[in-house]
């Protein structure tokens, strides 16, 4: 019975990581100061775009007010100063950074970067966890009570990860779980009984 138990658990994990990935963005030069960028998921969602200066401030964000499973958009950078800048691209638990640098008209992407978020999945004492490191990031996974910092381990750079986090030895009480990507940082709330 238990095995059969954990062997749902990991179906169920592995389609769900599985049927995310699907995001794909585009961003090309129009013209002058202008690009399109163009953004496609097998999912009906919400896309968010956000463009971010070098140092985080956003200077331009919009959220679409229908799920999609397509986005198209031409943006004119013309009121932006020459510089490196940011295009953030979020549809549902994926989103995709690309980098471009904007030089006399010039758009030009310099890197990108995609991530969809992990998922975590309760059962009794365990949590389990599935993640797909499309950056190839360094990884690590923490666990916090109140007083702080309970257990901390790195994990291999590997492309599909599954942990199990074991809570059993842990008193009944609420946790939170912090999983590390490189720069990304996603938390997860835990209650053990």
């Amino acid at each position: 019975m238990k095995t059969t138990l954990l062997t749902a658990v990991f179906a169920i994990l592995a389609s769900a990581v599985f049927a995310s990935g699907n995001l794909k963005v585009n961003m090309s030069q129009t013209e002058s100061e202008k690009a399109v960028v163009e953004a496609t998921s097998a999912r009906m969602e919400l896309f968010k775009v956000e463009v971010q200066d070098e140092f985080g401030d956003v200077v331009y964000s919009k959220t679409t007010k229908t799920q999609a499973e397509n986005y198209k958009m031409k943006y004119d950078f013309s009121a932006l100063e020459d510089g490196t800048y940011f295009l953030n691209v979020k549809h549902g638990n994926e989103y995709y950074q690309k980098r471009f640098s904007l030089e006399r008209g010039d758009v030009e992407v310099i890197s990108q970067r995609k991530v969809v978020e992990p998922i975590f999945i309760q059962k009794g004492d365990k949590v389990k966890m599935s993640y797909l490191n499309f950056p190839q990031d360094e990884m690590s996974i923490h666990v916090y009570d109140d007083s702080g910092l309970l257990h901390d381990q790195k994990l291999e750079n590997e492309f599909a990860v599954h942990k199990s986090i074991d809570l059993s030895e842990l008193r009944s009480g609420d946790y939170r779980i912090v999983f590390a990507s490189g720069f990304d940082i996603f938390e997860h709330d835990v209650t053990v009984q």
